[in-house]
């Protein structure tokens, strides 16, 4: 998966990227195949002006939105080229802007990041700006990489429970047809304990933690 992160060259947006990038540096970009941006392309002397080539080398385009984006000639020349090319695009938003306006953007609407107010206007209801990248962060590596649902609940004990059972029944038949020679007595102190075995490993299988991956 080769990722290109596209942000204009307005002070402020360089800031917000580079902070952004280092929470994504910590959990994402290890993940990827390749990840660009203008800095890494200008020092691996790739043309960023050239649209086509950048986009056809790119599998996805993480774009940071802002107003100064849309008035960024490099930024809507890969978005356009991008959208030719039917590549897939994920907007950050940035700074507030009218992008619900872009034409090229439509598609894509509903994958906004994060839904809602600007990363920018994030920061105003919390103390923690880290807590907002980290969000942010999470959310890129949902789309890029699909969701991982993790059902936390242990079914260990039932499992403890069934294996118990299951030595104690087999031990107790043993002993009520050796002390009464009654085979019904046995069969029903063994039918007492295997259910409960059963009972207790269809409760563990339940609640056993399983994954499911989501596209």
């Amino acid at each position: 998966m080769r990722v290109f992160f596209a942000y204009s060259n307005d002070d402020e947006d360089e800031i917000l990227y580079k902070e952004l990038l280092g929470h994504m540096k910590m959990s994402l970009i290890k993940k990827v195949l390749a990840f660009t941006d203008k800095d890494i392309a200008f020092k691996s002397n790739i043309n960023v002006n050239n649209y086509k080539e950048l986009a056809q080398n790119n599998d996805i385009v993480i774009a940071l939105l802002s107003a100064d984006f849309f008035s960024d000639p490099q930024c809507i020349g890969l978005l356009k080229e991008s959208n030719i090319q039917n590549k897939k695009i994920l907007p950050l938003l940035g700074r507030e802007c009218l992008y619900e306006e872009v034409e090229e953007l439509k598609p894509y609407l509903t994958n906004v990041i994060p839904s809602g107010n600007s990363i920018k206007s994030a920061f105003g209801n919390t103390t923690d700006t880290d807590e907002v990248f980290a969000e942010v962060v999470d959310k890129i590596n949902e789309f890029l990489f699909g969701k991982i649902q993790v059902k936390l609940h242990s079914g260990l004990p039932f499992l403890y429970v069934a294996i118990l059972s299951f030595v104690i029944g087999i031990g107790s038949s043993i002993y009520a047809y050796t002390t009464t020679n009654d085979p019904i007595l046995m069969s029903l102190t063994m039918g007492l304990f295997m259910t409960i075995c059963i009972v207790s490993l269809s409760r563990y299988f339940v609640l056993t933690p399983n994954i499911k991956k989501i596209i």
